[in-house]
């Protein structure tokens, strides 16, 4: 799947993260992003790499969801702490959902990834700086880990020769 999307499409890796992170995508991009996540499997596969939900048919010992590992952010921490985990996680998973609408068209908000404290002078946590990190920087982690499997395939493939000769 991904190899028929985005084997030396750097491309549309680029459109995505154009889209994605609502980084002025031209009308060209966004169309291409549209035609390729009209691949309901492609969709499907990046939505659960962004956004992860609980699955009964995970693997034992493999599940995962979004809220995982808040906790180890939060168990004995100060009411600052505890808040800005749980607060700036909240707002990176709406931006989340949004960037993944936004592949076909479909998101009701604009992202704005656009920072400057001056923008939130109400707040002393910095939960909107460290969400937007964090939405940004998943988004970039995702699509390389696609970038990097799409590529690798031709490399297995050739290691599979040159090991049977």
């Amino acid at each position: 799947m991904f190899r028929r999307h985005f084997k030396d499409n750097e491309r549309l890796l680029q459109a995505v993260r154009a889209v994605m992170l609502n980084l002025s995508p031209t009308e060209e991009e966004k169309q291409m992003v549209y035609s390729a996540f009209a691949d309901k499997e492609l969709l499907e596969y990046v939505s659960y790499r962004m956004l992860p939900y609980l699955r009964k048919d995970a693997p034992i010992g493999q599940i995962q969801d979004a809220w995982l590992g808040a906790e180890k952010m939060t168990m004995g921490q100060s009411r600052d702490t505890i808040t800005q985990a749980l607060q700036y996680k909240e707002r990176a998973i709406h931006y989340i959902r949004t960037a993944i609408d936004a592949l076909t068209g479909t998101q009701k908000d604009e992202i704005n990834i656009t920072y400057s404290p001056k923008m939130y002078p109400n707040d002393d946590l910095g939960i909107e700086m460290m969400a937007r990190n964090i939405f940004v920087s998943s988004v970039e982690n995702v699509l390389n880990g696609i970038y990097l499997t799409a590529q690798a395939d031709d490399e297995e493939k050739e290691n599979k020769k040159d090991s049977a000769m």
